[in-house]
């Protein structure tokens, strides 16, 4: 009568080791996906900060002396800001053509912005073609903005 019961009790404790073990891989999963959520979110909100912050120091530069030293850290601000945004829109998922837009947008600002540095350092002036080129940057830099908010509105 014993060995009746011996393999109904055994499947039975194995039935509920594979659901305890099913459950365990389910919450790790969950709980991946919520890391994972999580991490875009930060990334998309460092990559947002960043091209807000290029925008004011674009703001900052439009309006200052040509010729000022102190210009110099804000061109290093936004070569520092435009290669962060770029790395942090280079680790969110979304492959779309506007994406390698704005990638090339940020390494093209990033180098002018170097170029424009070492030129201030050097002691030589902005002339109005480099302050027309900032004001377009600027332009570009407040519509990408815009468009990060509508993208992270409808995702």
């Amino acid at each position: 009568m014993r060995k009746r019961y011996i393999l109904p009790t055994v499947l039975a404790i194995a039935l509920v080791a594979t659901a305890g073990w099913g459950h365990a891989q389910y919450q790790e999963k969950n709980n991946y996906y919520i890391h994972l959520e999580n991490q875009y979110q930060r990334l998309y909100y460092d990559l947002t900060g960043s091209v807000e912050s290029i925008t004011t120091d674009l703001s900052k530069l439009m309006v200052s002396s040509p010729q000022k030293k102190e210009n110099l850290i804000l061109y290093s601000n936004i070569w520092k800001n435009a290669y962060n945004a770029q790395e942090k829109l280079a680790q969110l998922p979304i492959r779309h053509a506007e994406i390698s837009k704005v990638q090339k947008f940020l390494n093209q600002l990033g180098d002018y912005t170097f170029a424009m540095a070492q030129r201030t350092f050097q002691g030589e002036e902005l002339q109005d073609k480099e302050r027309g080129n900032l004001e377009q940057l600027h332009n570009y830099s407040l519509e990408l903005t815009q468009s990060l908010r509508e993208l992270h509105e409808k995702v």
